[in-house]
């Protein structure tokens, strides 16, 4: 039943050990076998009726913050990817899964898996529907297929631009004032094409380099700075 390097938890024996977890370091055969060692140094020979075996704890493998593809959706997002939000034991649905549309739902493990993400957004990411947002402030919606090409509708009455200015990394050709600095997404139809699409999830916002004089980076490390080449 039990063998030697097995994890138990001590039930029926001495008052004071009971409820301790330890190790079966020796079984000898005999009428009373098992030697199980405590981490506080201390061991007991006892019978197989005194412990039960102590089963290893799964690694939890997923986190609040992993990006997650659900299946057997109750709700029918099945293949949609999410963001896990909540973690709970106390029930075998305890992945809580939230959508671009804010929407909630629970998965068992295997019914979610993880999702890689690419290490940065690019331009062949960009859909229908998605808000950008310029280095210069103007806001604006893209539009794949259109009998111009793909483009950017701005907010600004009357004012687009086709996608081919735009580079594969989201700068502009030969101008840094109209650099994509931010895409939004959703799924939610009531903000598709619209100014609220703004207010969805931010699925690319540019990194920019800090800004400081000589005199900023000396007060920063407070000592004088040499540049070298």
């Amino acid at each position: 039943m039990f063998k030697v390097g097995d994890r138990v938890k001590m039930i029926n024996s001495c008052p004071g050990t009971n409820g301790w977890i330890g190790t079966i370091e020796e079984d000898d055969g005999t009428e009373i076998p098992y030697k199980v060692v405590f981490s506080n140094g201390g061991c007991e020979w006892n019978r197989s009726s005194a412990f039960e075996k102590v089963e290893e704890e799964k690694v939890m493998e997923f986190k609040v913050g992993d990006k997650v593809r659900v299946s057997n959706s109750w709700e029918c997002r099945s293949g949609e990817v999410g963001e896990i939000v909540r973690v709970t034991e106390r029930w075998d649905y305890k992945y809580t899964v939230s959508f671009d549309d804010e929407f909630e739902e629970s998965f068992k493990e295997e019914e979610i898996e993880l999702v890689k993400e690419k290490q940065s957004f690019t331009k062949s990411d960009l859909k229908t529907g998605m808000g950008v947002v310029l280095r210069n402030g103007d806001k604006g919606h893209v539009l794949l297929g259109t009998g111009d090409g793909d483009v950017m509708r701005f907010l600004r009455k009357d004012s687009w631009d086709t996608l081919d200015s735009v580079n594969e990394d989201l700068t502009w050709k030969g101008l840094d004032k109209f650099d994509i600095v931010e895409v939004y997404s959703t799924t939610l139809a009531s903000r598709y094409l619209t100014d609220m699409v703004f207010e969805a999830k931010c699925v690319f916002k540019r990194e920019e380099p800090t800004k400081m004089t000589m005199k900023e980076i000396n007060e920063h490390f407070g000592k004088a700075i040499e540049i070298v080449e």
